[in-house]
């Protein structure tokens, strides 16, 4: 596979390189062939103009010394990642010993953080993958095939709510809430106060109500029973049923505890 001849620029001080995988909003200028393909489940990279298309059952590293060659930064792991296909969907795994590599979906503006060790499935169509290795930080435009979406205007409890992407501050939310759970399945759930958890994110009682209503009211909107403020404006439950849910539902992973921790270590916004 040939990856020469990308351009790299710089911002703020650290350089940058771009791997482009084709979205399907993008594929009208794709070689014949390639567009029906994506459409059909395949993933498709476009690395400085070299195309390499990725079946269902085949995978895709990069790094230093990969079969995608990202660059020759010594900072930079050999292996730091890994498209693969499983369960119906594409993933990125992060094969990494110490780079965290970040999801952003351009669409929806929900974020994911993958720590090493970690995988998630790719949140949308339109994805940008950020990592930094030294002083460098690179960036891949990640797609796929289209991504069914669950309409609200008919709610159902059969939504797949792990296949929705979460902003980083609303799975920061759903985790201090659940987890115990997360940390002690088979055990009951021990929910923290609203003044503990809001001194675990290190937010404001304002900010933390107010995130709170709104990721009540959008799994409302998905169809999720309970998560109203009921009468008077007040629903004791909805924490309970809200930490559960994010549970039982698969919408939390392990890896959503390490970035919490981290989250605790380095607060970015405290408002």
């Amino acid at each position: 596979m040939i990856v020469g001849g990308c351009q790299t620029g710089f911002d703020g001080g650290g350089s940058y390189a771009t791997i482009l995988v084709r979205a399907m909003n993008d594929i009208e200028d794709l070689p014949e062939g390639y567009a029906e393909a994506v459409g059909e489940g395949c993933l498709l990279v476009d690395y400085c103009g070299e195309l390499t298309l990725l079946e269902t059952d085949q995978s895709l590293t990069f790094g230093r010394s990969a079969e995608l060659d990202i660059d020759d930064n010594a900072f930079l792991h050999r292996r730091l990642g890994r498209f693969e296909h499983r369960d119906g969907r594409w993933w990125l795994v992060n094969t990494g010993s110490r780079i965290e590599l970040e999801m952003f979906d351009r669409e929806t503006k929900a974020s994911a953080r993958l720590t090493s060790g970690t995988s998630q499935m790719l949140p949308g169509e339109n994805v940008l993958v950020h990592f930094v290795a030294g002083s460098t930080r690179y960036e891949l435009l990640v797609n796929g095939p289209p991504i069914v979406r669950h309409e609200p205007a008919e709610p159902s409890d059969t939504v797949g709510l792990h296949l929705i992407p979460w902003t980083h501050e609303q799975r920061l939310l759903m985790t201090v809430l659940a987890e115990s759970l997360l940390r002690n399945p088979h055990q009951p759930l021990q929910l923290p106060t609203n003044d503990d958890a809001q001194t675990r994110l290190g937010w404001s009682k304002t900010k933390f109500n107010r995130k709170l209503d709104n990721l009540c009211e959008r799994l409302t909107n998905l169809g999720v029973r309970g998560l109203d403020k009921g009468v008077g404006g007040r629903n004791n439950d909805r924490r309970r049923i809200l930490a559960e849910v994010a549970v039982e539902r698969g919408i939390l992973t392990e890896s959503d505890l390490v970035a919490l921790s981290e989250h605790e270590a380095d607060p970015a916004d405290t408002a």
